[in-house]
Parts: C-alpha cells; structure tokens; sequence
C-alpha cells in the first residue's frame, strides 16, 4: 500500500512540475492586465483624436506582440526545467 502511495505522489508531484499550473496562471494573468492596458490606450487615442497612422498602428501591434512573445518565453521557460 505504501508503494502505491508513493507512486501516486510522484506522478501527482511530476504533473505539478511539468504543467506549473501556478506559474502560468500568474503569467497569462499578467498579460490579460497587460491588454487590458493596451486596449485602454488604444480607446483613450481614439477618444482623444489622436490620429490612426501607419506609426500609431504599428507602435499598438509592437505592444501587442511583446506582451505575447512574454507569455511564450514563460511557457518556453516552465517547460525547459
């Protein structure tokens, strides 16, 4: 019975190390806050009249894709230990 015990907590003990559910909880959360910051200043633009160029847009999408490629470096590193 204590093999089987023992067994079951190093599975349980591999799933938690291999998935870090905690750890990236923590980093998809902050990214939502992150776009929730990035959407806010998007609308604040807009309602300020801040005219939409080729450079507004692009610096929006450079954002945008930093905090994804933050994400994937997490992800990246949880799953490289």
């Amino acid at each position: 019975m204590a093999l089987i015990i023992s067994g079951c907590i190093t599975v349980i003990s591999a799933y938690n190390t291999f998935f870090d559910n905690k750890g990236m909880w923590i980093a998809y959360n902050n990214a939502l806050n992150e776009i929730y910051k990035l959407k806010l200043e998007i609308s604040f633009a807009e309602k300020q009249g801040v005219p939409v160029d080729d450079k507004t847009i692009e610096s929006f999408k450079n954002q945008y894709q930093d905090i994804l490629d933050k994400v994937n470096n997490k992800w990246t590193e949880s799953k490289s230990k």
